[in-house]
């Protein structure tokens, strides 16, 4: 096998010098890293990219802030989004039926959770993203943040499974009958 001349090639920060020798069976060669330290990597490594400094640019702090696209991954907003697209577009999703399986998708804007926050903005404590039109997409014109009462209010009628007596929730349909108050006067 022949070696191959990566004397003043380019591997990220580091720019190969010449080779010192071998180490378990593999060429090593002498690197100087854009910081100005020299830095002793395997060929083998720097050809595959996975040493591209002398350990400088691996610092938690630039390493954070290179993976950082949003920063709210562990929002209740971000948790809110995710959920959304997995009920509409994975089917193994245990709620997908009613959501995906009814033809309810995802408006191409909000497939990036960037331009989600900026329509919606954060979500508030206590609330969840609802649909104000139940058969329609998840898009801007059509969602909002809302309280469980709410949302109560705004499903679909479902199909009683069981048979026997129907049997009235009264705090449901005096909650029902207030809100109806409440859009007859608005």
């Amino acid at each position: 096998m022949r070696r191959l001349d990566l004397t003043g090639q380019r591997f990220g920060h580091l720019v190969a010098q010449w080779p010192i020798g071998r180490r378990c069976k593999r060429i090593v060669w002498l690197c100087l890293c854009d910081c100005g330290k020299t830095s002793v990597v395997f060929a083998l490594n720097l050809r595959r990219m996975t040493s591209a400094s002398c350990g400088c640019q691996s610092s938690r702090a630039t390493l954070g802030a290179r993976l950082t696209t949003h920063g709210q991954t562990y929002t209740p907003t971000y948790k809110s989004w995710k959920c959304m697209l997995y009920r509409c577009a994975n089917p193994n999703h245990e709620h997908w039926e009613y959501y995906g399986g009814r033809g309810i998708r995802v408006c191409e804007r909000w497939l990036k959770f960037a331009n989600f926050f900026a329509d919606m903005g954060a979500r508030p404590m206590g609330r969840s993203l609802d649909r104000i039109n139940n058969d329609g997409n998840y898009e801007p014109g059509n969602c909002r943040w809302s309280t469980r009462s709410e949302q109560r209010l705004n499903c679909r009628v479902k199909r009683r499974k069981h048979i026997g007596p129907v049997r009235w929730n009264k705090k449901f349909f005096s909650e029902a009958a207030l809100w109806k108050q409440w859009q007859e006067k608005q």
